[in-house]
């Protein structure tokens, strides 16, 4: 059914509407879950490709897309892939909502796993070192006064 509806989807809005992107995500979820990893690969990879050109590479929609392929690649076992998606997913999210957002303690929190697991414990304990920060921003942001900002 899911193709049937790519395919419509396709002839309504084409490759690039958003509706058709969605549809074609979903099969790809639907084969990553059934284990068809490099079958959901390709859908995966083709969904990014759209949303880079469409919504550009700093989006929230490009960012999804990136996380959803990664975690497919991860499954083939291509962490260095995995790696650089996550750095990119990471700095797009610093830069869009900034450190102290949560997504960007996730995107922290998911590469420190990565960086671990490939073996780069030095990278690991620089991004563990900005997750701690930011959290430590935050709740320092959080005790501030209001009479405490007025005197600074």
């Amino acid at each position: 059914i899911q193709e049937e509806v790519l395919s419509i989807r396709r002839q309504l809005g084409g490759d690039e509407d958003y509706y058709t992107l969605q549809a074609e995500h979903r099969l790809a979820i639907t084969l990553h879950d059934s284990g068809e990893y490099a079958s959901a690969k390709v859908l995966k990879l083709h969904v990014l490709d759209c949303c880079e050109r469409k919504y550009g590479d700093q989006d929230e929609v490009t960012d999804n897309a990136m996380d959803s392929l990664a975690t497919t690649l991860w499954k083939l076992g291509d962490l260095h892939e995995v790696g650089h998606l996550q750095e990119d997913i990471l700095r797009n999210r610093r830069k869009r909502l900034g450190d102290n957002h949560s997504s960007t303690r996730e995107a922290m929190k998911t590469l420190i796993y990565t960086k671990l697991e490939l073996g780069e414990q030095e990278e690991a304990k620089a991004i563990q070192l900005l997750l701690v920060r930011s959290m430590v921003g935050k709740f320092v942001k959080k005790l501030r006064r209001p009479s405490d900002e007025a005197s600074l």
